[in-house]
């Protein structure tokens, strides 16, 4: 999986390229909250390689953890930045878009460890 999040943050890293170019900014700075949880799965995947098996953090807690602290940092970030978006209906889908993405990959991440 630690393949697909590259390529997904490479995904990512392009469209943000590509809107930046276009001149829209604000889209740009609202893509900010997709990358937390593909960057977060690959730093917390090798910050695991170097916990001890028998020592007071597990790996699979320590990640399970991390991707909720990147879940709920993300939402946080949504919040502030959908302040900047002055239609109601806009927000909304943002929200649900960008929070829906980074929820769908934190239930997969979580799925992965424990099956």
């Amino acid at each position: 999986m630690a393949v697909e999040c590259a390529a997904v943050l490479i995904m990512l890293l392009a469209m943000s390229i590509v809107i930046r170019q276009k001149g829209n900014r604000g889209a740009d700075l609202a893509m900010i909250p997709l990358y937390f949880m593909p960057a977060i799965y690959l730093a917390a995947g090798f910050a695991a390689r170097y916990l001890p098996a028998d020592g007071p953090i597990q790996p699979v807690p320590f990640r399970i953890v991390c991707y909720l602290v990147a879940l709920l940092a993300s939402g946080i970030v949504m919040g502030v930045l959908g302040l900047a978006v002055r239609r109601r209906r806009t927000r909304q889908m943002y929200f649900v878009l960008a929070g829906g993405f980074n929820l769908v990959l934190a239930v997969i991440f979580t799925l992965e460890l424990l099956v």
